[in-house]
């Protein structure tokens, strides 16, 4: 019986370890994944062709980063800018929603003093006439300055401005600025 009752102990352990063996490499990981980047975008109203369209490009030539693209009036936009919502990039046509988030505007058009744009990110970067629209408008965007995705965002504005995006605003009735 001693031998039985030594056996029936020595298969629990065994039983034990082998559980918490299994059970603490359930949750190891072989290789460190990179974290997944949100690139938080604005953009006017009368760019959601456009911005759809490169945002799928660029999502297609980034494995880790998902962009997330916020539609409104400019005017609402950099409003929510101002209140210090979570954007990495603005994009919109109207030239005085920017000028009013950027620090390098007199007070006559920036009477805040908002310091919102990164520094030299502000660029023309495509042009055309949207549906609905009787003028073609141009469309600037900028960095700002409390993104958290500083290094994602600037690859989004080189992508943007580049002529690897000419194809996207060609499918989308509009051109890049080339000036």
């Amino acid at each position: 019986m001693t031998s039985g009752l030594r056996s029936r102990k020595f298969l629990a352990l065994l039983m034990a370890a082998l559980i918490i063996v299994m059970t603490s490499a359930c949750g190891a990981k072989t290789a460190k994944e990179p974290d997944e980047i949100i690139l938080n975008v604005f953009a006017s109203n009368n760019s959601v062709y456009a911005v759809a369209n490169l945002v799928d490009s660029y999502k297609s030539m980034s494995s880790y980063a998902a962009v997330r693209v916020t539609y409104d009036e400019p005017s609402m936009l950099a409003a929510k800018i101002e209140a210090g919502y979570d954007c990495d990039i603005f994009i919109c046509e109207d030239e005085a929603c920017m000028d009013w988030l950027d620090a390098t505007k007199d007070k006559e058009v920036n009477p805040n003093g908002n310091d919102c744009l990164a520094e030299g990110t502000r660029s023309a970067v495509f042009k055309g006439t949207p549906e609905g629209a009787e003028e073609e408008m141009t469309f600037s965007a900028a960095v700002i300055k409390t993104t958290a995705q500083e290094k994602e965002a600037g690859k989004f504005m080189s992508f943007i401005e580049s002529e690897n995006a000419d194809k996207v605003y060609d499918a989308s009735g509009f051109e890049r600025v080339t000036e």
